[in-house]
């Protein structure tokens, strides 16, 4: 039996891979790592899975958050700008640490939802996210 794909690794390693991983030297994951690995202040993209389910035998969907975190709000702005250029509409492949995947499109949703988190006293951006992809790794 193949391995199956798992969304949130796929999605972390298209946006680190990608222009919104260089712009934030890296710092892409699951939750945020300031106070240990990333310095307060510093930019970065965390990813969040709202919702998952299987579109078609073989395929799934999810939906997720890319919260973009940096020291000001035009910072923030110019991360959801570069965010936007990675929007694909057709497939595509993305190396992960289990193979490769098959990614059938990754779409920004509505806009750019503006916030401050008051514990790390950074302003950050919210950008809902919809990807559909192959359920299996690759051979």
């Amino acid at each position: 039996m193949a391995q199956q794909v798992d969304p949130m690794a796929v999605m972390v390693a298209y946006l680190a891979q990608g222009a919104l991983g260089a712009a934030v030297e890296g710092r892409v994951a699951t939750r945020h790592h300031y106070g240990d690995e990333w310095p307060v202040g510093s930019p970065a993209a965390v990813v969040t899975l709202e919702r998952q389910w299987r579109e078609i035998p073989g395929a799934g969907r999810c939906r997720a958050e890319v919260r973009l975190y940096a020291a000001t709000d035009a910072e923030v702005a110019q991360l959801a700008l570069t965010l936007r250029q990675m929007e694909r509409r057709e497939r595509f492949e993305v190396a992960t640490d289990a193979g490769r995947a098959l990614v059938y499109f990754f779409l920004l949703d509505v806009g750019l939802f503006p916030d401050f988190d008051e514990v790390l006293k950074m302003p950050l951006g919210v950008y809902p996210v919809a990807m559909m992809y192959a359920e299996e790794v690759l051979p």
